[in-house]
C-alpha cells in the first residue's frame, strides 16, 4: 500500500480560498471606489451643464443689453473716470472718489495748492464747470481736500 499525505494539498486548498477572498475584497473595493469616483463626475457634470446655461443666458443678456441705460450710465461711469484719471497732476492723490448720479465726490491730498489749481482748470476743460471746493485742511508739507463736481 502507499502512503499518501495530505497535508499538503490541504494547505493548498487553505491558500487558494485565502486568495480567492482577498481577491474578492480587492475587487470589492475597487467597485466602491470606482462607483464613489462616477457619483462625484456626475456631480461635476450637472454643474458643468448649469454653468453653460448660466453662461448662455448671461450673453445673451449681455447681447441685448447694449442699448440698455445700465450700459449707458456704465459708459458714462467709465468717460467721468476716465476724465479725471487724465487731469491728474503728479503731486496730487486721490484717497476716495464717490459717484452718486451725476455728483462726483473727490477727496484726496496734495503737496501744493497749484497742483490742486491745475486738477480744477483740467476738469473744468472738460465738462466746462468747475469743481466746487468744499474743503482744504493743511497737513504738514501738504494739503488734504475734500470737492464736488457735477457732471453733465
Amino acid at each position: 500500500m502507499c502512503d499518501v499525505n495530505l497535508l499538503p494539498h490541504e494547505k493548498n486548498w487553505h491558500f487558494k480560498l485565502q486568495a480567492l477572498i482577498f481577491l474578492l475584497i480587492v475587487v470589492l473595493v475597487l467597485l466602491l471606489w470606482h462607483m464613489n469616483l462616477q457619483k462625484k463626475i456626475n456631480i461635476l457634470a450637472g454643474q458643468v451643464i448649469c454653468l453653460e446655461k448660466e453662461l448662455t443666458k448671461t450673453s445673451k443678456s449681455s447681447r441685448g443689453d447694449v442699448k440698455s441705460p445700465q450700459h449707458a450710465r456704465k459708459n458714462r461711469f467709465m468717460q467721468i473716470l476716465q476724465e479725471i484719471l487724465q487731469g491728474v497732476p503728479g503731486g496730487l492723490n486721490f484717497t476716495e472718489l464717490q459717484f452718486e448720479s451725476r455728483e462726483v465726490k473727490i477727496i484726496g491730498q496734495t503737496k501744493s495748492i497749484a497742483d490742486l489749481a491745475q486738477f480744477i482748470k483740467n476738469l473744468q476743460h472738460f465738462e466746462k464747470n468747475a469743481p466746487i471746493i468744499q474743503k482744504i485742511d493743511k497737513q504738514g508739507v501738504g494739503y488734504n481736500f475734500t470737492m464736488t463736481w457735477l457732471c453733465k
